[in-house]
């Protein structure tokens, strides 16, 4: 029959027994509400974590600190992360559209696409529009105020661009 022996159990293990169940705690709340997306770059689930975690002990340092308001505001910890992340948001709703700029307060340049090269260049235009390892045209016109080679069919794209920019 086996005897029972008195033994000494260091301060570090006696702490992390008494406290395991805030750690678990905290790992199971930060499961329920964790973002589980798949990404390549492996720091942002570390990240992700990160924050989740942080708002827990956050929630817990209010829940302690003054324990009947957190009850009333945030009876759960779900309470409490929608309403951090509708703060960090801030409002949502759709505001008035912007104001269309008048046609005079526009960019006055004129561009004007002429013959500029004596050997065909890349249309600055196509270059821009073409996806990688697609066709661009060449051409020998181009944009006087620019200074980049333009075709005449990609003129209106050119000046809207510029405008727009």
């Amino acid at each position: 029959m086996p005897t029972q022996q008195q033994v000494t159990v260091p301060k570090m293990l006696s702490d992390y027994q008494q406290n395991i169940k805030g750690v678990d705690l905290c790992d199971q709340m930060v499961g329920y509400y964790l973002l589980h997306h798949r990404s390549k770059k492996w720091w942002r689930r570390i990240f992700f974590y990160l924050m989740e975690a942080s708002a827990y002990n956050a929630y817990v340092i209010a829940r302690d600190t003054n324990p009947e308001r957190v009850k009333t505001m945030w009876p759960t910890f779900q309470n409490y992360l929608e309403d951090l992340v509708a703060s960090l948001v801030g409002d949502t709703r759709a505001g008035k559209a912007a104001a269309l700029v008048p046609e005079p307060a526009r960019g006055t340049v004129q561009h004007t696409i002429e013959k500029m090269f004596e050997k065909k260049k890349t249309c600055h235009e196509c270059s821009l529009a073409a996806e990688p390892g697609a066709r661009r045209g060449v051409t020998k016109f181009g944009c006087r105020e620019c200074n980049v080679p333009v075709h005449t069919e990609c003129q209106a794209k050119h000046i809207t661009r510029c405008i727009n920019a």
